[in-house]
């Protein structure tokens, strides 16, 4: 069902983000969708450490 979700924003245009406890399978389940659609996605781990200025320049330097 989540799959379907992010498909469906995908072809709407929409960002996806995809959040969760580590090790449940998010990078795998966007890697799936990304190899069936031939589509290429951009990942930015968050985590303790990252900075407000790293997630801006991340989100500045996505190709919409």
């Amino acid at each position: 069902m989540k799959l379907a979700f992010i498909y469906m924003r995908l072809r709407a245009g929409q960002s996806v983000i995809v959040m969760g406890e580590t090790g449940v399978g998010k990078t795998a389940i966007i890697n799936y969708l990304a190899d069936i659609l031939s589509y290429d996605f951009r990942v930015l781990n968050m985590h303790e450490g990252i900075s407000e200025d790293e997630i801006l320049d991340f989100v500045r330097d996505a190709d919409f």
